[in-house]
């Protein structure tokens, strides 16, 4: 027997250091390539907490400072190094653990999980060109390059709030 289940979505726009939300009213924060354009990740993490209800999930898909050195720019979400608030992953890790998050999942991706463009995702590049502007095949070019020489890391977590 299957269960139907009925899931209600609302998207809010606002600053994750500052959710429009009480204390304790979440089951769920997701964050999908947000925190590299936060530089406070302690109030980001403190503020995650904050609105989660006790065995609320923080389930998110980051980007990550890696060990291959300086990151290379532009990237999409940056365009010089002074805009990109990359920190190494177990620097979150440790601070999700001293606020009172569980870890339940910590999956680092492999290359082929966070494939970049290839000619068949050509159409995509050419959406984000209309986003990014001309600096968007620069972009992409200092992505696969970070990428391949492990300046960045990208991984998924789920952390529940004790």
């Amino acid at each position: 027997m299957i269960a139907s289940v009925t899931l209600a979505v609302q998207f809010f726009v606002g600053s994750g250091l500052d959710m429009p939300f009480g204390d304790e009213c979440l089951a769920v924060v997701w964050t999908q390539d947000a925190s590299m354009n936060i530089p406070d990740k302690a109030r980001l993490v403190a503020e995650q907490r904050r609105v989660l209800r006790r065995g609320g999930r923080l389930v998110f898909q980051e980007i990550f400072a890696g060990p291959g050195g300086d990151l290379m720019c532009p990237v999409p979400w940056a365009r010089d190094p002074a805009t990109s608030f990359l920190v190494p992953p177990e620097h979150v890790r440790t601070l999700l653990r001293e606020v009172g998050f569980d870890e339940r999942v910590w999956l680092p991706l492999t290359p082929d999980e966070r494939a970049p463009a290839t000619a068949a995702t050509a159409p995509v590049l050419s959406a984000a060109a209309v986003v990014h502007g001309p600096d968007a095949v620069a972009m992409e070019a200092a992505s696969r390059r970070n990428q391949a020489e492990q300046r960045v890391v990208y991984l998924r977590a789920v952390f529940v709030r004790g």
